[in-house]
């Protein structure tokens, strides 16, 4: 699984995880543009780095999945027990290191 963008709001456990900051080509985070999700607006800031068939986003929030998945995007729910989403995820996982994994295959 290659993405050219990955966007979530886990921005400083992200770099902590170097395989999958090596998947990475690119991150949004949406409090630097002044919006808030789940505004649509911020989910369409992806569109302007990145093709949506490219595109994951990944959230351990509910509400933030759904936002992001009625946009039409692929999505990922990193599940840390909380209220969970509505819509359903494209990957449900229990942590960055199995998005990690997912990402860089042996």
């Amino acid at each position: 699984m290659r993405f050219d963008l990955v966007a979530f709001d886990l921005y400083g456990t992200l770099l902590t995880i170097e395989k999958l900051e090596a998947a990475l080509a690119g991150i949004v985070v949406a409090d630097a543009r002044k919006l808030l999700k789940p505004d649509a607006r911020v989910y369409a800031l992806l569109d302007q780095m990145a093709p949506r068939d490219r595109t994951l986003f990944v959230s351990s929030n509910g509400w933030d999945v759904d936002g992001c998945k009625r946009t039409g995007r692929t999505v990922a729910y990193v599940d840390r027990r909380g209220k969970p989403p509505a819509e359903r995820p494209d990957l449900r996982l229990s942590s960055l290191e199995e998005l990690a994994r997912e990402a860089n295959p042996p």
